[in-house]
Formats: C-alpha cells, sequence, structure tokens
C-alpha cells in the first residue's frame, strides 16, 4: 500500500476486516467508513481509485454503491408477539414484543405488518409509526434501538376501531420474516 498515509492505511485495514480478504470490488465502490477512535470524521473511499490493497481485486463493470446503514440485518430466528391487552367497542391497546433469538444483536430496527381489519394507531409508546391505511410500520426509540441476542424489545399502541379488531398475524423485522 506504498504512497498511502497512515490513516489511509488505517482506514484500509478497517475496511479488509469488514470485506473479508479476498474481496473483488467492481466498478467504483463507494464505502462509507465511520469514524472510528483517533481516525476523525466518516471517510468515502473509492475502492478503485489508486493502487489497491494486496487481496483486493478490483475490475471494471457496473458502478456499484454501498454506504454504511443505521441498521443490521435481522436474525433469521426472530419472533412477534402481538397482545391486546385491553379491548371496547371503539379501541384497544395492544403490546407487540420483539424477540431475538438470534446470536447477534440487532442494532436499529423497524417492525412492520397489517392490520385485518380497520384499526388504526391513535397513541404509541417506545417507539415511531407510521400508517399508511392498513399497513404498519414501527422503528426503535433511541433507548431501545438494539436487541440484543436472546433478548427483546416491546412497543404499546391505543388505537380505534369502527368494526372488528382482528390482531396482524404476519410481522417482519428490518424487512425479513418474523414468526408470529
Amino acid at each position: 500500500m506504498g504512497g498511502r498515509s497512515r490513516q489511509q492505511r488505517r482506514i484500509w485495514s478497517a475496511l479488509l476486516a469488514v470485506v473479508a480478504i479476498p474481496a473483488t470490488v467492481t466498478g467504483t465502490a463507494l464505502v462509507t467508513m465511520p469514524a472510528a477512535a483517533g481516525m476523525g470524521p466518516p471517510v468515502v473511499l473509492n475502492t478503485c481509485a489508486g493502487p489497491t490493497p494486496s487481496g483486493v481485486q478490483c475490475t471494471i463493470g457496473t458502478p456499484i454503491s454501498s454506504s454504511a446503514s443505521s441498521s443490521t440485518t435481522p436474525p433469521s430466528t426472530c419472533k412477534v408477539t402481538y397482545a391486546t391487552q385491553s379491548q371496547w367497542a371503539t379501541g384497544f391497546v395492544a403490546r407487540v414484543t420483539v424477540h431475538n433469538n438470534g446470536t447477534a444483536p440487532v442494532s436499529g430496527w423497524t417492525v412492520g405488518f397489517t392490520f385485518p381489519g380497520d384499526q388504526r394507531i391513535t397513541s404509541l409508546w417506545n417507539g415511531t409509526h407510521v400508517q399508511t391505511g392498513a399497513a404498519v410500520t414501527v422503528s426503535n426509540a433511541r433507548w431501545n434501538q438494539v436487541i440484543p441476542p436472546g433478548g427483546s424489545t416491546w412497543f404499546g399502541m391505543y388505537g380505534a376501531s369502527t368494526a372488528s379488531q382482528p390482531p396482524p398475524t404476519t410481522f417482519t423485522l428490518n424487512n425479513a420474516p418474523c414468526t408470529a
């Protein structure tokens, strides 16, 4: 990696640890490296520009781009439990528990589901929600962003309805299906 500064070599070392050498990069791969201790602000690397470290092969092709994400892929073993805690003719209270049965933490989460009836969330706690028609997404709050391996988090809601109030039956965690 001749000609690179000490900071660039440290960034490359961190990048190589992330991409698990050997790696092939096709096109223009822009990788955003988060700031690390003593390395300053986040850095964007064009891994096909100039010499690359040994073990990384750059080829020209269709440009691709990847960047750090605030969410991790959920474990393949997630479970979501929806429990109606109270119900009346025009409303309900429910609690949704998200279980991480995997071996890695989930850092940053969004749960998706669709109400089968005409339910409408009027208030939600331990997260933030967006509802479009019957489709709902709930994202973590600052204080419950990470779900540790074997752990869980939950959010609660008040809802309104003019008809029956059956619970949702399918859920996703960061767009991947979960068991209910």
